[in-house]
């Protein structure tokens, strides 16, 4: 490792001229800067980080519509009593604040029952 002020692929024959001399036996090769390595292991982590990004972002669309699919399921299988409690007066936001409810219900009692499972 050599440390320099200036253009360090200027400096690259000079070095391996000096080590020949002083080490014949220590082979020199792909001499880089540590700026260039650095850059290097940057845009590897920036590609990675990217890519994991992505998968993120499809992740959670996916677990988005999983969840919109039951919700709608479940909406769909209640369908006739929604509709006779809205024939005796419940209004939209109450049906509304039903179905939230109950669907915020089931998700608890899903993460108890997992973690009941795992432990």
């Amino acid at each position: 490792m050599v440390r320099t002020r200036g253009d360090a692929a200027a400096l690259a024959q000079p070095l391996q001229r000096i080590v020949a001399r002083v080490a014949p036996d220590v082979a020199t090769y792909d001499l880089v800067s540590l700026g260039d390595v650095v850059r290097e292991a940057g845009a590897r982590m920036t590609t990675t980080t990217r890519l994991m990004t992505g998968y993120a972002i499809a992740a959670f669309i996916l677990a988005i519509a999983g969840v919109y699919a039951v919700l709608t399921y479940l909406v769909s299988q209640r369908r006739h009593e929604l509709a006779v409690r809205r024939a005796l007066g419940a209004s939209a936001p109450d049906i509304l604040r039903l179905v939230a409810l109950e669907s915020v219900a089931r998700r608890w009692r899903g993460a108890v029952a997992v973690r009941l499972v795992r432990c």
